[in-house]
């Protein structure tokens, strides 16, 4: 036997399924990055535009500290050495996202926001993991 009231919440149900959404919903104003710590570790400089694309970095290693010089002898010389030396190659990284029609017609105005927010993070996460990559791989 069924209990009074019962046949009006089912046939509202039935009938108009835009009133009743169950559907539990769970909005992210962005989606959780991982934290980049890697750059801290690296010297940044950047290559000017119209510089090309390369920069070659030399390192050379010279005394820190002068020596004692007794009154009226010959100084010391200083030692010096090349210790390395790098050529880097810049290079442009991006990624794309697609609004669609859909996506316009539908008022699914808050995904393509967060779509456009997540967009902001991709290339400086694959710049930190490819730092990450010189110290796991190198």
């Amino acid at each position: 036997m069924a209990e009074y009231g019962l046949e009006g919440t089912l046939l509202a149900t039935m009938t108009f399924p835009e009133m009743t959404d169950l559907v539990m919903r769970t909005f992210l104003q962005r989606q959780q990055m991982i934290e980049r710590k890697a750059l801290e570790l690296f010297i940044k400089e950047p290559i000017a535009k119209g510089q090309g694309n390369t920069k070659k970095f030399t390192e050379v290693d010279t005394s820190t500290y002068a020596r004692f010089k007794a009154e009226g002898g010959p100084a010391k010389k200083a030692s010096f050495g090349v210790g390395y030396s790098k050529l880097l190659t810049k290079k442009r990284i991006a990624f794309e996202i697609d609004i669609t029609q859909e996506m316009r017609d539908e008022n699914r105005y808050s995904e393509i926001g967060t779509l456009m927010i997540n967009l902001s993070e991709f290339a400086p996460n694959r710049i930190d993991l490819d730092a990450t990559h010189r110290f796991s791989f190198a």
